[in-house]
């Protein structure tokens, strides 16, 4: 890693660098962005859908290795695909298809795309 804050993985998280991320317009005004899983307040952080490369697979994570290219959603609750560095639930992972690249990944998770 290059120095930059890197997230520790939860229970079913998997850190994932991130490639490529795409914003859903007016996305910080979404009432859900605003809160954590316990409904505390927190500061939203931007973007839910992401392509990227598994840094490190959390605890009870089955099917991710690092250095494993991944696409897919990180939940309302806990986005942030714009930073370097990202936790996100194993579940909203997959592999890419071979077809395509991060950039076209990340927008393929992307409902307006």
């Amino acid at each position: 890693m290059t120095g930059m804050s890197c997230p520790r993985t939860a229970e079913h998280d998997v850190v994932v660098r991130v490639q490529a991320a795409a914003f859903t317009r007016g996305e910080l005004d979404w009432a859900a962005t605003w809160t954590d899983r316990a409904g505390r307040g927190r500061t939203p952080g931007a973007g839910h859908e992401l392509s990227g490369v598994v840094v490190e697979p959390g605890y009870a994570t089955t099917g991710l290795r690092p250095g494993q290219p991944v696409f897919g959603l990180a939940d309302r609750t806990r986005n942030d695909t714009l930073a370097e560095y990202t936790a996100v639930e194993a579940r909203g992972l997959a592999p890419p298809p071979a077809a395509i690249d991060h950039t076209a990944a990340a927008r393929t998770t992307d409902h307006r795309a």
